[in-house]
């Protein structure tokens, strides 16, 4: 017997009304050593050779935490979800909490990192979260992915596969900010498309949901 929905939410831009992980990292960057409003040399490299997205932009930009201690970053990490509750897109977080009143299947799955993002999603009452890992020792970050993948892409349906047993849900229903998920509104039978604004021309078969 198939169980109730499957409903799976992007984190930024969808949930969150930014992009977290370049915002957190940048800001993380500047208080640690004390150059507010300074870029780091990685952003700076990104900006000025955006090519470099094709080598893995988020190394470059996790290089920015790179030796700086855990504890300081936790501390920045209390601080950030305080950011993050202020800006959350209303209408989704409530599509969210209808769903997990519902008892439908709520997971989170992001491309940015998940140490902040957990912690917020259980204060959304959503436990399973699925995101890019950065790989730390017992003090520190370094820049490498935990597990050497980033849930990007094609990345987000094999890590949803390889943890669920997809087909057994009655439904599934996507909601995502960018058409980067497409894979994943490939499988869905609902597809929800966040918009920024009312000119972006979203194809006929997404449902629009306007910030």
């Amino acid at each position: 017997m198939k169980k109730n929905k499957l409903v799976i939410f992007d984190f930024c831009d969808t949930l969150i009304n930014f992009q977290t992980g370049n915002r957190f990292l940048n800001w993380t960057y500047q208080t640690y050593y004390n150059k507010k409003n300074k870029e780091s040399l990685f952003v700076k490299i990104f900006k000025r050779y955006p090519f470099s997205i094709f080598f893995n932009y988020k190394k470059y930009l996790a290089r920015q935490i790179k030796w700086i201690p855990i504890k300081f970053i936790n501390e920045k990490i209390e601080d950030f979800i305080k950011i993050l509750n202020d800006n959350q897109n209303e209408k989704v977080v409530d599509l969210m909490k209808k769903h997990i009143e519902e008892w439908n299947k709520v997971i989170i799955i992001s491309a940015w990192f998940g140490d902040y993002i957990r912690i917020r999603a259980k204060q959304f009452w959503v436990n399973e979260v699925f995101s890019t890992e950065l790989e730390k020792t017992k003090w520190v970050y370094t820049w490498n992915f935990k597990s050497w993948i980033d849930i990007i892409w094609k990345n987000k349906v094999k890590t949803l596969k390889n943890n669920y047993d997809i087909w057994k849900y009655n439904d599934i229903i996507v909601y995502s900010d960018s058409l980067s998920d497409l894979p994943l509104f490939n499988i869905a039978a609902e597809k929800y498309f966040v918009c920024k604004n009312n000119d972006i021309k979203v194809p006929k078969w997404f449902i629009s949901i306007y910030k």
